[in-house]
């Protein structure tokens, strides 16, 4: 934008005109844009005209940044800005066209010209070093991870000058040919900087960090005065901020000659920066050489973490000691060990003689805070380290750091992310964020997405795999892409993975536990190589799925065995049972951040003031009135500044408005004008706000706590009076920018506050435009996120519209198994609909069994079904009367109303032929053959499913077909027709496998194993099942998998192996415990106490069996209690010698097998009660008689448990046997360990 600059390019692709300007030509090119030679048509003047490349969001979002950074400012130092706005969807500014010369030429041709030291100040020996934008770029290197470990440290000393070895990195030497200082011209260096640290005052003032401050970036006018210009890389730093975000780690960038340690290092980033660079310039224009010389960017990095520069005073003559006490105070290496304004180094220049430089008059500098370093909390790091080298060592913990809101969460976990940096763990952070209740505009999260807290690390690993395709991580993300790209779309940019038309999933518990095993293996992977630290904040707003992920991974050890540390904060007064269930888990260690104390208070203040010592009335004030809340020390002071009621005097020392000559008083400190919650100083901010931006803000609140920028111009109008609103709700920190293209509010409480203070009647439209605005202009929005949209049209009174939505978005919360989320949608969607419609029944059935069932709420899910039918035949909708109908047979079936539950069926039948609903038949068909087969009518169910199945194959339907003969597969093994059964299960799987449907498969394999269990194929029978558990591995279905742990040791008992019985049987257990399945608890509790039975591990197997009958009457389903009171009874008189006992749990017994038809578990009672009869020296001939007969009329005979009871009591009845009889029945047909009690116990 200078003369130098003054020779112009044209080239083909450049625009004629921008704007109302004309391009005259190209003045520079950079890697984000290019600054043209432009001309104002109106008044002749030449414009340096700014703008990016293409219409990339992040470029765009940078470039708009800058605009809105020197829109606010206007000051003599610095570049002023003509005119902005969009040309082609590309934003654009133009600036004034600077007559002048960049600093070092200005240097070169002024200041060292005739003292031989001009050739430093040429371009041709100046290397330019650029930092990339990353915040890793260079970090990954080992030497650098030493460096920031060395620097980082209490005991850091910084090298003396030397040259460091094989670097290339010098610093200067002593020289022989010394000069003056500056060249003999010192005044005139000290004045020119004395203008610039006036102009930063004033930007620093605004929140705004230059962030490239070089020598080439400050053009000094014609009059001397210097210019700052190029404000692409700033940043709104940290002094008008006062709250933590996670997810805003600073990315670096600048040029290495002159950036800044803690730039370098990704650490925040504030004023002191500017400072350092500053420093640099200063040392490198008064010794005419930089503070050191590097070949390269890694040797330049190296030089500003390590290397101490050699004094001015041993480069040049002349030097004042204050000059180099300046300047080597400039350049410290921690922040915090700098000068802290730019208007103190000013005064210290003029005490040297600098001049006033800038003629014109200056506006004031606003005074502005610092961030505070970390402190106070040395415990909670003790311990937080502690379980961090553990995990590094190989066992993994949850840490749950609980606190009050602003007690300083989320600002520990940026010093743990800081502090595992020079520790090699990989750190995948998010945080989780509310919304707004679809209803009153309460935070909720039931408008999240799910596992929204890692989606920006789910893209970083995506990233990487894509750079390293043949990586272990890539291969675990293509592995399990299919079950994951419904969830982090991203995926998709993996070569290979494509969205599933279809999935067949076996039970939703078991989908999920899929979804959950596959984010778990990519976690392991990532930790094989590498430690991964897993950072969470803001765990009181969790989304269902990723807290039931984390609590499948505690209770499946995954931490304890694997180099995995979850590290997460929470509110405790804003968590719901459930997460508080998570935080309260036994297996994670658990802190408590309580209140500062004064001298963490008083650290807090001096950090944030730059003033060792701030005043001990004033401290002692702050800490009673803030409770050692840091952020409400924070706010506290941010308030004060804002007010003027905490200023800087003209010698830079803080004052409270109006002191006395004696000091401030307790009464002074008191009677400041502030409030004194923290809930009010944050809404102070509100107060002070101009009409426009209040309007702005509360659109905003409307749309979300986080928004897309381009949605927010497409509800309101792109006009310069909402940039300027905007412009000022950024300077009032009620927004910031979260990333390319998305603002937030900073606060929570800012942005509720927003939305209630929107006036109710102006609601409704706000709610309209910006629904119709995401319909217009971003529909895959609204597809994606259907609960936001059903909430504003609920708000813009669209009752239907909204109805609509809340079912897409159940369904949708049931595709992505959360049932939770889903019952939030149909309750809301319940609440709203008033009239009975077909799509309002159909609603109500869903519900019941996506979500009620789904969670075990049979009667609820049995009265809404009812409801629904009664509704269903007011309206004679047939098709919903049926499905219904299918509802309500379920329950019947649950409860062992088999002869109910037929009718049902078979009337919902009839139904679904009359509407000719395919599908709805075939679902009535499979569940009526099901109770056919229970109630003994085998043959009638065998013709359904026969039937059913011709017409699938006719219609070469084959996932139907296969679902078909794994029906009829099972109902053949009931019946002990096993070649048939067999050859039904080969089928089922040959199609299984042809179409890609492991888990099914592997499910029908299960079914082999059983048939060829029953035959007394043990051997082949555990073969199979280990072969389908490893499936069930492989493809993460935990639940399948703990299922044939169940099943196997079924098997493995039966060949007498009861010690690896009992342990497949308790890793079944802890299967079913992570799923919280109580039913399937109870089955193994039966079985297991069967098999410590057989161990004569007697009190054992008491235990297991009344736990099992527990479990069954906390389900409501009694009638799963026979077989443990059967296994009770035999204890009870074989072990306990308690007939009376055992004749009360049999009677029991047989009330509820015979109330279902359970012919199998009747004989096994009959078989009991013979043995206890012989125990009391009683006939038992009947009941053998009875037992019998079931097994002949049934058809039992292949059962193995019912057959094996039988052969006892019948060896037991023979007369030979009578006199071998202990407690009614012959020992050695027992288990050896039972023959051993039994010896024992006889003597």
């Amino acid at each position: 934008m200078a003369n130098q600059t003054d020779v112009t390019v044209m080239h083909s692709d450049t625009p004629e005109r921008i704007g109302a300007y004309r391009i005259d030509g190209i003045l520079g090119r950079g890697g984000m844009g290019v600054v043209y030679r432009a001309t104002d048509p109106e008044s002749g003047m030449t414009v340096a005209l700014k703008t990016v490349f293409t219409p990339n969001e992040r470029q765009s979002m940078s470039l708009r940044r800058e605009i809105r950074a020197l829109a606010q400012l206007h000051h003599p130092g610095v570049v002023r800005i003509l005119g902005e706005g969009v040309a082609d969807g590309l934003p654009w500014y133009a600036m004034e066209f600077i007559d002048g010369i960049p600093l070092d030429q200005y240097c070169a041709d002024v200041i060292w010209k005739g003292t031989g030291f001009e050739a430093h100040w040429t371009q041709a020996t100046r290397r330019q070093f650029k930092h990339g934008t990353s915040s890793n770029s260079g970090m990954d290197q080992p030497w650098i991870e030493s460096l920031k470990t060395t620097l980082d440290s209490d005991a850091f000393q910084p090298m003396q000058p030397v040259v460091i070895p094989s670097t290339g990195i010098s610093v200067p030497g002593v020289m022989s040919n010394r000069c003056e200082v500056a060249g003999g011209r010192l005044a005139d260096v000290l004045t020119i900087f004395n203008s610039i640290c006036l102009t930063l005052s004033y930007v620093h003032g605004h929140g705004i960090v230059h962030r490239d401050l070089k020598p080439s970036n400050i053009i000094v006018r014609s009059d001397g005065t210097p210019v700052l210009i190029d404000f692409g890389l700033m940043l709104e730093f940290w002094g008008q901020v006062s709250r933590d975000d996670l997810e805003s780690i600073r990315s670096t960038g600048g040029t290495l000659f002159y950036i800044a340690p803690e730039q370098i290092m990704g650490d925040a980033i504030d004023a002191r920066a500017d400072l350092y660079a500053l420093g640099c310039m200063l040392y490198e224009f008064v010794t005419g050489q930089r503070p050191f010389e590097a070949s390269s960017a890694m040797q330049a990095i190296e030089a500003h973490l390590r290397l101490v520069q050699v004094p001015p005073s041993k480069l040049v003559d002349s030097m004042p000691a204050e000059l180099e006490e300046l300047i080597l105070s400039l350049l410290q290496k921690k922040p915090h060990d700098r000068i802290g304004y730019a208007d103190d180094v000013s005064r210290r220049l003029t005490a040297l003689g600098a001049g006033p430089g800038i003629s014109q008059p200056l506006p004031r500098s606003k005074d502005y805070l610092y961030r505070p370093r970390f402190t106070g909390r040395d415990e909670s790091i003790r311990v937080i380290n502690e379980h961090i080298e553990q995990a590094i060592a190989g066992r993994g913990r949850c840490v749950m750091i609980g606190g009050v809101g602003g007690i300083g969460k989320t600002r520990l976990l940026r010093e743990i992310f800081r502090m595992v940096q020079r520790k090699h763990v990989r750190v995948l952070s998010g945080e989780f964020r509310p919304g707004l209740d679809t209803h009153t505009g309460a935070s909720d999260v039931a408008n999240r997405p799910p596992f929204g807290a890692f989606r920006h690390s789910m893209r970083d690993l995506i990233d990487e795999c894509l750079d390293q395709p043949d990586s272990p991580l890539t291969q675990a993300m293509l592995s399990n892409g299919t079950i994951l790209c419904r969830f982090f779309p991203d995926m998709l940019r993996l070569p290979g993975i494509v969205t599933p038309e279809h999935l067949e999933e076996a039970d939703l518990n078991a989908a999920r536990m899929r979804v959950f095993q596959a984010i778990t293996t990519v976690i392991q992977t990532l930790a094989a190589h590498r430690t991964v630290l897993l950072l969470l904040d803001d765990l009181q707003w969790i989304d269902e799925l990723s807290r039931d992920l984390i609590m499948f991974q505690i209770r499946t050890g995954f931490f304890t065995r694997n180099r995995v540390i979850l590290i997460g904060s929470y509110r405790p007064e804003e968590t719901s049972p459930a997460v508080e269930r998570l935080v309260g888990s036994a297996q994670s260690t658990h802190l408590e951040l309580l209140r500062l104390d004064e001298t963490a208070v008083q650290s807090i203040i001096g950090d944030m003031l730059v003033k060792s010592s701030p005043a001990r009335r004033f401290v002692r004030f702050l800490s009673r009135f803030s409770e050692g809340n840091p952020f409400f020390i924070c706010e506290y002071l941010r308030a004060c500044i804002e007010e003027n009621l905490l200023f800087r005097d003209s010698s830079g020392q803080w004052q409270i408005a109006k002191p006395t000559d004696e000091g401030v008083t307790n009464e002074e400190i008191e009677s400041l004008p502030l409030p004194s919650t923290l809930r009010n100083l944050v809404e102070r901010r509100i107060d002070v706000l101009s009409p426009d931006a209040v309007s702005l803000a509360q659109i905003m609140a409307a749309i979300d706590r986080e928004l897309d920028v381009m949605l927010l111009w497409t509800v309101i109008p792109f006009e310069d009076t909402m940039l300027d609103a905007m412009d000022e709700l950024i300077q009032r920190q009620i927004i910031i920018e979260s990333s390319p293209g998305n603002i937030k509010f900073v606060h929570d409480i800012l942005f509720t506050k927003l939305y209630e203070s929107i006036d109710p009647r102006n609601r409704p439209g706000i709610h309209r435009r910006i629904a119709e605005a995401i319909e217009m202009s971003f529909p895959d929005f609204g597809r994606e996120h259907p609960d936001v949209m059903a909430r504003h049209w609920r708000q813009a009174g669209e009752i239907s519209r909204a109805a609509d939505y809340f079912l897409e978005a159940a369904g949708k919360a049931t595709g992505t198994y959360r049932p939770a989320d889903a019952e939030k949608m149909y309750r809301a969607y319940f609440e709203i609909v008033t009239d009975i419609t077909p799509a309002s029944i159909r609603a109500m059935n869903e519900y019941a069994r996506n979500v009620l069932r789904f969670q075990a709420r049979s009667a609820e899910a049995y009265r809404i079904h009812l409801r629904a039918f009664i509704q269903a035949k007011k309206l004679g909708a047939l098709r919903e009367q049926a499905d219904s109908i299918i509802g309500i047979s379920q329950y019947q079936v649950i409860k062992g109303q088999h002869r109910r539950a037929k009718l049902l069926v078979m009337r919902a039948m009839e139904l679904f032929q009359q509407t000719g609903d395919e599908d709805g038949e075939l679902k009535a068909v499979k569940r009526l053959a099901f109770i056919l087969s229970r109630e003994g009518a085998s043959n009638e169910a065998e013709h359904l499913l026969r039937e059913a199945l011709d017409a699938s194959i006719h219609r070469r339907d084959r996932r139907t077909e296969a679902s078909l003969l794994s029906e009829l597969g099972t109902l053949l093994q009931r019946d002990a027709r096993y070649d048939e059964a067999l050859s039904a299960f080969m089928r089922a799987m040959d199609i299984q496998h042809a179409l890609g449907n492991r888990h099914l498969e592997a499910r029908d394999m299960k079914s082999l194993a059983m048939i060829h269990n029953s035959r007394g194929d043990l051997r082949l029978a555990e073969q199979i099942c280990e072969r389908a558990m490893e499936i069930f591995r492989e493809i993460g279905d935990t639940a399948q998998e703990g299922q044939l742990a169940y099943a196997l040791a079924g098997i493995v008992h039966a060949q007498g192996m009861y010690d690896r019985a009992r342990n497949l049987y308790e890793n079944a257990l802890a299967f079913r415990r992570i799923h919280e399945d109580k039913l399937g608890e109870g089955l193994i509790h039966t079985r297991l106490g069967d098999v410590l039975r057989d161990m004569a591990a007697f009190p054992e197997a008491h235990q297991a069996y009344r736990l099992a009958i527990a479990l069954f009457e906390q389900l409501d389903l009694e009638h799963y209690a026979r077989y443990p009171l059967t296994g009770l009874a035999s204890l009870e008189r074989f072990a306990r010698n308690d007939p009376v006992s055992a004749r009360s749990l049999l009677d029991r017994a047989r009330r509820l097998s015979e109330a279902i038809r359970d012919h199998a578990c009747q004989v096994m009672i009959a078989c009991e009660y013979g043995h206890l009869l012989l125990a009391l020296n009683l006939d038992a001939d009947d009941e053998l008689r009875h037992a019998q007969n079931l097994i002949g009329k049934h058809l039992l005979a292949t059962h193995r448990d019912a057959q094996s009871a039988c052969d006892r009591l019948s060896a037991a009845l023979q007369p030979e046997n009578r006199a071998r009889l202990f407690r009614g029945e012959l020992v050695e047909l027992r288990s050896p360990a039972i023959r051993d009690w039994y010896r024992s116990e006889t003597g």
